[in-house]
């Protein structure tokens, strides 16, 4: 394995043990929210008196929605590449990555959302019919690096490892490795938001504060 190879299955390795080494991971209370609304996906949170609401500057959500669509088109543009310097014969490993990455990732990347929150938390999973997307929704207090595994476990289960795997079978499996690195990056396409929203947070919070997300709105507090 070239020096390259091991770098990148080095860094999917502890990344992905970072991940889950966060104390207290793990919880199985899942509630199914069913197909609903905008307000089918929010959840009260018994905030504690003293709880302040995070002060998210611009808006979030949409940045991390135009870094998806913004990275969609250089997806597409990669896969033309590769058709046109003798990749024609993958092609359809490529168009199988991505489309296993489309129908499976939605609502395996929730369930992994889920999956990252503090134990005994319960979460809320569901479909907003209004913008077509799947959700993910609790009011699990987290400190700083439980909030990071819940937002990133999604980026790195299913979009930087199955990356890195694809980097490590580029020459002796080739096909597997179209597979692997396009549905790891149909998966990252879709991971801007957490990564936009989760930074947002971050820079709002002050050292050691509890954060919990109360009907969609972040706040933190001091235990």
């Amino acid at each position: 394995m070239k020096k390259g190879g091991r770098i990148a299955l080095t860094a999917g390795i502890l990344l992905l043990a970072a991940c889950i080494a966060v104390p207290h991971i793990s919880t199985q209370h899942y509630i199914w929210a069913g197909i609903t609304g905008a307000d089918g996906m929010k959840v009260k949170a018994a905030l504690p008196a003293d709880a302040v609401q995070c002060a998210l500057s611009g808006n979030p959500m949409m940045t991390g929605m135009i870094i998806s669509f913004v990275l969609a088109p250089l997806m597409f543009a990669f896969s033309v590449y590769l058709a046109k310097h003798e990749q024609q014969k993958r092609g359809r490993y490529r168009r199988l990555g991505l489309l296993t990455a489309i129908l499976l990732g939605m609502p395996v990347h929730e369930l992994l959302h889920g999956a990252a929150l503090p134990a005994n938390a319960a979460v809320r999973i569901g479909f907003n019919k209004e913008q077509l997307i799947a959700f993910a929704a609790s009011d699990a207090p987290m400190n700083a690096a439980q909030l990071c595994a819940h937002f990133l476990m999604p980026t790195l289960l299913l979009g930087i490892l199955p990356v890195c795997i694809s980097l490590l079978l580029r020459k002796k499996h080739p096909a597997a490795q179209m597979f692997f690195l396009f549905f790891g990056i149909g998966s990252l396409i879709v991971s801007p938001v957490d990564w936009v929203v989760l930074t947002a947070i971050l820079r709002s919070i002050p050292a050691g504060a509890t954060v919990q997300i109360s009907e969609a709105v972040p706040y933190w507090y001091i235990r």
